[in-house]
């Protein structure tokens, strides 16, 4: 891969930088569903969409600056998706995109509030 993509790969879907929880954390978009890794996920502590803090290994900034970018290009960049699949913690399937960028926007809200 080369350039700051997202890159469109035929038959895989969209991979997506999202640095914050390690220098080049990829995620995968594909049809409706984004596949996150340890970028994302329900946690048991806040029962929503959010980030690890404790399990940064790279920088928490970059981590919050990746997520705003997914709701600011959330249509520009045909990035919307209805479920989130993660490496750890809980998944988050729901009826619409709609749905899931408010969800990603109180993910933000709770991200940026973290010291």
């Amino acid at each position: 891969l080369e350039g700051a993509g997202p890159w469109e790969v035929e038959g895989v879907g969209k991979i997506i930088l999202q640095p914050g929880h390690t220098k080049g954390h990829l995620v995968l978009l594909r049809d409706d569903v984004l596949y996150t890794g340890d970028h994302i996920a329900v946690t048991r502590q806040t029962g929503h969409l959010a980030a690890f803090r404790r399990f940064n290994w790279y920088s928490w900034p970059a981590q919050v600056q990746a997520v705003q970018e997914l709701y600011d290009n959330w249509d520009s960049e045909n990035t919307s998706f209805r479920a989130v699949l993660p490496g750890h913690g809980r998944r988050l399937v729901l009826a619409s995109a709609e749905e899931m960028r408010f969800e990603l926007y109180k993910c933000l809200e709770w991200m940026k509030a973290q010291p």
